[in-house]
């Protein structure tokens, strides 16, 4: 997949008799996603099922969508550009955003009002994994400089615990 200014588009490859089938650009499904409002920054498929695919974007907004009817399933207004989005391995309800006031919040896509967790940093940062238990997050940054509030170190990788909604540590 690729994505494209506002609109999503990905590649789906067949299998045939239980064997994945190679497909020439000319055999290629492909299905667009046209939805938000300003660029796509970020995406992220259900780690699961598959069947979902999370975007971020700079119009302050998440979306889940259905992969099969294109459809949106949950919208999260985050109120701020959507840096990174990230769905939780452990489970296809669970998603990450990191967003430009600089915060790192979980999200239940079933009730998509209120975050599960919010943590605040003190850097801009640029992305994020989930750690396979789906209990911790690593956000990275390359921002920074002398004037940075945290002694001018421009690289930091920060990890968090998103149950207790807590920086365990910072590394630069």
């Amino acid at each position: 997949w690729t994505v494209i200014s506002s609109s999503i588009m990905f590649f789906v490859d067949g299998v045939l008799n239980g064997k994945k089938k190679v497909e020439t650009w000319n055999e290629v499904r492909k299905k667009s996603i046209v939805g938000h409002s300003r660029q796509v920054n970020s995406t992220s498929f259900s780690q699961l099922s598959g069947e979902h695919l999370a975007t971020g974007s700079d119009d302050g907004t998440a979306r889940i969508w259905d992969i099969e009817t294109g459809r949106v399933v949950s919208r999260i207004e985050c109120n701020e550009s959507v840096v990174q989005i990230a769905y939780s391995p452990i489970d296809d309800v669970q998603v990450a955003t990191l967003t430009g006031d600089r915060c790192v919040r979980v999200w239940d896509i079933r009730e998509p009002k209120k975050a599960i967790s919010n943590i605040k940093l003190n850097r801009e940062y640029i992305n994020m994994a989930w750690h396979p238990e789906g209990n911790i997050l690593a956000v990275g940054s390359s921002v920074g400089g002398k004037e940075d509030p945290v002694g001018g170190v421009k690289d930091c990788l920060s990890i968090i615990d998103c149950k207790r909604s807590v920086v365990l540590k910072r590394l630069r």
